[in-house]
């Protein structure tokens, strides 16, 4: 099946990779998580999210439906958390 992002609606039904169970076991060992993302339907990403009961892994969510600078991204995360800079890692596909 092919799909872009851009067709999907909030009703599509949609799983997490089996691998995404690592998250539950980063944050057993304590391990803060956030979420950024960039998506040109971000109302699809957080729908997507909150229905796969992970959203309590992740204190701070910000999902961008426009470009915006890395940079940026960490600073709100930094405001957010008071976790300091050089003790946020970035993950990226």
């Amino acid at each position: 099946m092919s799909w872009k992002l851009s067709q999907l609606t909030p009703n599509d039904n949609l799983v997490l990779h089996p691998q995404a169970k690592g998250i539950q076991a980063l944050k057993s060992k304590g391990v803060s998580m956030a979420i950024a993302s960039q998506s040109p339907t971000a109302d699809i990403a957080r729908t997507f999210l909150s229905k796969q009961d992970i959203l309590s892994n992740f204190p701070v969510m910000e999902i961008y439906s426009s470009w915006s600078h890395k940079t940026d991204r960490f600073q709100k995360f930094h405001q957010k958390t008071d976790v300091p800079y050089n003790s946020i890692l970035l993950l990226e596909d």
